[in-house]
């Protein structure tokens, strides 16, 4: 059975992803989104068979903003299933985070893509809802409603099939 953090490196060289290993459970990558350059941390935990991406989004929220940051927020996590968007009180950092546990099953290539292209996507489809309350003044209603459209009609236009699976709650 691989162990999770081999598993996470052998998916990298597979896939040609550059990879950097901080620490023996503790990896740093990058990825180019439509808008900017997102830095990920990759942890593993070899003995309970767990893999967490926490992706950093390349702002930060001021404490004028964080109450509007932390309803942005509550909105984004009401309607993914797979990831959770967080934020630092401390430092006003905000990041996706994704993560699973396997168990005793043997880890997949395909178990890992998983965590850390959905981690990506997440990340990438709301990036443009915190930079309106940031720094457009925009309500988060109208922000989370604005990325999910953009979203669909990006994949419409390119008559790609959709993958990420966001739940159109009520705003009520």
């Amino acid at each position: 059975m691989k162990t999770m953090s081999h598993a996470v490196t052998s998916f990298c060289q597979q896939q040609e992803l550059s990879i950097q290993k901080v620490d023996s459970n503790l990896y740093r990558m990058e990825f180019q989104g439509k808008r900017c350059r997102f830095e990920s941390l990759i942890t593993t935990d070899d003995e309970e068979n767990i893999l967490i991406v926490h992706t950093v989004l390349p702002l930060r929220a001021d404490p004028v903003h964080s109450a509007r940051i932390a309803d942005l927020i509550c909105l984004i996590n009401s309607r993914l299933s797979f990831s959770t968007f967080e934020i630092s009180k401390k430092t006003g950092i905000i990041a996706c985070r994704s993560g699973i546990r396997i168990g005793t099953s043997d880890v997949t290539n395909d178990t890992i893509k998983h965590t850390i292209f959905r981690n990506w996507m997440d990340t990438e489809v709301f990036f443009s809802a915190f930079t309106a309350v940031l720094f457009s003044n925009c309500d988060a209603e109208q922000a989370v409603i604005t990325a999910i459209d953009d979203f669909e009609n990006e994949f419409r236009s390119k008559q790609v099939p959709a993958t990420l699976s966001i739940r159109r709650n009520s705003f009520n």
